[in-house]
């Protein structure tokens, strides 16, 4: 059995989704035509000197990292690849869109599916994959629940909105469609592609001038949330993060807090108070 062969079975034993599995084949065989040698006979000097050669992101980098170590640790036991570390990641303030462009989006979409998308990606906190292969079997309108099987295969509940049911209910009354999915094409459902273009179009429609992404409807579910005095704890879990840290992400970069606070420059002194009423 060859390298690639050996990573696609080791990430189907280990339960990987796909997309993981894809991309450590994909960096595992750039790195071999880099190195041009017997994979047993690479060292972390090969390693060091691939990575120096890459012009990419630090979140590209530490994938391959990932990729390699997960070759020359798991499966060839291969343990000193245990001191190649990984990039500090580029630290981003997370985009939180205020309620009144989510709104202005909603309202300057006019096909009704495209409406529900939007509205299922703010009022939920989805991430785009976990929206585009949400099933009805999943959905339980009663409970104003979803069960959302998530990163790693993992299930979670997530809360429906009172709005989303309403028109979710109208959407499948008049579509023509006997899909599992909520969010069907002609062959399954719709691809993330699709829902970042529908998000793009409906920022454009709401005269937004910066860039939306559809992760901003999920940051601004968290946010928004957090504003409210809902526990990070609970953020968390609807959130589907393993870990509290990845929440901290949007609860300590929270703007919604932020513009609670008042500037020292506009807050009033006894002195202020005095000159302004003309008292001295």
């Amino acid at each position: 059995m060859n390298t690639l062969a050996k990573i696609e079975e080791e990430c189907d034993l280990r339960g990987y989704s796909n997309k993981t599995k894809e991309a450590y084949i994909y960096h595992i065989r750039d790195f071999l035509s880099f190195i041009k040698k017997d994979p047993k006979l690479a060292n972390i000097n090969d390693v060091r000197a691939y990575i120096l050669s890459k012009n990419t992101k630090p979140v590209s980098i530490n994938l391959a990292l990932s990729a390699i170590k997960f070759l020359y640790i798991e499966i060839y036991k291969r343990y000193s690849f245990n001191k190649l570390k990984s990039l500090k990641k580029e630290k981003h303030v997370p985009i939180v869109l205020p309620k009144s462009d989510i709104e202005n989006m909603i309202r300057n979409t006019p096909n009704i599916k495209h409406k529900l998308l939007i509205e299922l990606l703010y009022s939920s906190g989805l991430r785009v994959s976990e929206a585009v292969n949400l099933k009805l079997e999943n959905i339980r309108q009663d409970e104003k629940i979803a069960i959302i099987k998530g990163k790693g295969k993992k299930e979670r509940f997530v809360i429906l909105s009172d709005r989303f049911i309403l028109r979710m209910k109208v959407y499948l009354e008049e579509r023509n469609s006997k899909s599992p999915y909520l969010f069907n094409n002609n062959i399954s459902h719709i691809t993330v592609r699709t829902v970042e273009q529908v998000i793009k179009q409906a920022a454009k429609n709401a005269n937004i001038a910066y860039r939306v992404h559809p992760h901003a409807l999920r940051a601004s579910f968290a946010t928004h949330l957090h504003a409210n005095g809902v526990a990070e704890f609970n953020i968390q879990k609807l959130l589907g993060h393993s870990d509290i840290r990845t929440t901290r992400h949007y609860t300590l970069n929270n703007p919604e807090l932020l513009k609670k606070i008042q500037s020292p420059l506009d807050a009033e002194t006894w002195l202020d108070i005095i000159i302004k009423n003309k008292l001295i």
